[in-house]
């Protein structure tokens, strides 16, 4: 490991945990108008988080390690997504952060928005529609109260099998990063859900990443006390 290697491996350990974060605010973020920053920050942190890490390596018997890790990411779309997202930002336009607003439907009766402000109150009774659980099984509602409070949902007596709630989220895409085209590499994954399956990823490789740099730095303590 090169000189120093204990204020690289310091910076990493800062950069996992606002990394980490960044992937919280992307989860719960209830102001849509924030959730490109929080993606943003979560891709910008995990690269310099990976590039403390790379460096804190080299030289040694810890070369190798520093050699294969960016490799790994390569090798993997998702942490290539990510990666490369980061190097893109600089060419990102506003008209490219698309947003979805997060969407609760009850029974294909009522669909509400989240975020809304205020109260609203949804009662059915008696409905001869057809509605239709999660299951694809027709339910006879007899009555049903359900409230929305300031954007969430309090699903009263209504059946929760009848409920369907999307979150709010950035609509990733394709780009282009110095000729090399990137795709969105969960396609099959809900659009609502693909950036957090991505950032779920990221974290719990990064974490994987800085146990085994950690405990090169403890052998590297060890070989220098002699």
């Amino acid at each position: 490991m090169i000189e120093g290697y204990e204020t690289h491996i310091e910076t990493a350990k800062s950069e996992v945990l606002y990394t980490k974060k960044a992937f919280e605010e992307l989860k719960t973020e209830n102001d849509i108008r924030f959730l490109w920053k929080a993606w943003a920050d979560l891709v910008s942190h995990y690269s310099i988080a990976l590039k403390a890490m790379k460096t804190a390596t080299e030289g040694g018997s810890s070369q190798q390690w520093s050699n294969t890790v960016y490799k790994k990411q390569k090798e993997n779309e998702m942490l290539q997504f990510a990666f490369q997202f980061r190097n893109f930002l600089s060419h990102f336009t506003a008209t490219q952060k698309e947003t979805s607003h997060g969407m609760v439907n009850l029974g294909g009766l009522v669909s509400l928005p989240k975020g809304m402000v205020g109260e609203t109150k949804i009662t059915i009774i008696n409905s001869d529609s057809n509605v239709f659980g999660l299951d694809g099984k027709p339910v006879k509602i007899v009555e049903a109260v359900a409230e929305m409070k300031d954007g969430q949902l309090d699903p009263g007596s209504f059946p929760e099998e009848l409920i369907q709630e999307t979150n709010h989220c950035i609509k990733l895409f394709d780009f282009e990063n110095n000729k090399v085209e990137y795709k969105v590499p969960n396609p099959q994954t809900p659009t609502d859900k693909q950036a957090i399956e991505i950032a779920e990823f990221v974290c719990s490789w990064l974490e994987k990443m800085l146990e085994e740099c950690e405990e090169l730095a403890r052998e590297e303590q060890q070989k220098r006390r002699g």
